[in-house]
């Protein structure tokens, strides 16, 4: 049961696995509905992710699976990160996590909250990605 009046945002946790393929660009679209309204859209990369440095300042780091690194730095394919997408964050157990979306519960919705994560542009096969689980979690209570 979701609270009233609260702001909520849905997080995938995952890993990947060291032999990931195609996890990189064009990126994912997470979108997020409510009882069959939209209310969240992103693009989300999970081959990157943000970390906290010592001076505080956040920094983007990529990622790149075992077999890439046995290509030249001129055959590996840049990775456009911008602000408007979302990457991971690590997780202290290990994980990572990516917030996909939120959605605000006004007077509480009795619909299906549905969370998709996309990439049909490509039509490229991707693998090694494993997910944990979903999370749903309050952001802010109104």
């Amino acid at each position: 049961m979701l609270c009233r009046n609260s702001k909520y945002a849905a997080y995938m946790v995952f890993k990947l696995a060291d032999e990931f393929t195609k996890l990189d660009f064009p990126f994912q679209v997470a979108s997020i509905s409510v009882g069959g309204n939209d209310s969240s859209t992103r693009q989300v990369c999970l081959q990157a992710y943000m970390e906290d440095g010592d001076d505080g300042v956040s920094r983007k780091h990529i990622l790149r699976s075992s077999w890439e690194s046995y290509l030249p730095h001129t055959k590996r394919r840049a990775i456009p990160l911008t602000d408007a997408v979302m990457l991971p964050r690590k997780r202290a157990d290990g994980w990572m996590e990516v917030e996909l979306g939120e959605f605000y519960n006004g007077e509480g919705c009795d619909g299906d909250v549905f969370v998709t994560l996309m990439e049909t542009e490509a039509g490229n096969f991707k693998s090694g990605l494993i997910v944990w689980g979903m999370e749903i979690r309050t952001k802010q209570r109104c």
